[in-house]
């Protein structure tokens, strides 16, 4: 499960860039994310897999991030990084779109096989 001051996980749901995959790692995002107060971003392992997950959100003036978040994946039980923001950067994010990016990168560890792989994106967003 993926936790943090600013991120939880949340289950699996519909969600929108092009899926970044590397083996046993994949975001399967196909189109940009919608600006809101809750940022939704799946993260799947195609075998139980221990992750570290960071992110950051580019913004004008500071950005949030980055942050780091640990946790355990499971095939049949898919998790979404959860960025809850607060009301100020909703509508920093909001005023913004055309410039603001989520970088997301999740290194995952295949317990059973010690193999490591690493999943790379960059999200852009579009009008709510």
């Amino acid at each position: 499960m993926l936790a943090g001051p600013n991120a939880s996980a949340a289950p699996a749901g519909s969600q929108e860039g092009a899926t970044a995959s590397a083996g046993i790692v994949s975001i399967p995002v196909t189109q940009r994310l919608e600006a809101r107060s809750k940022l939704r971003v799946p993260i799947r392992c195609t075998v139980i897999c221990d992750v570290v997950t960071t992110f950051t959100l580019r913004l004008p003036g500071p950005n949030i991030g980055p942050r780091t978040l640990p946790g355990t994946l499971d095939p049949a039980a898919p998790q979404d990084l959860v960025i809850d923001l607060n009301a100020a950067a909703t509508q920093t994010l909001k005023d913004s779109i055309g410039v603001s990016k989520l970088k997301v990168k999740v290194r995952a560890t295949d317990p059973a096989t010690g193999a490591v792989n690493l999943a790379r994106k960059t999200l852009r967003f579009k009008k709510p």
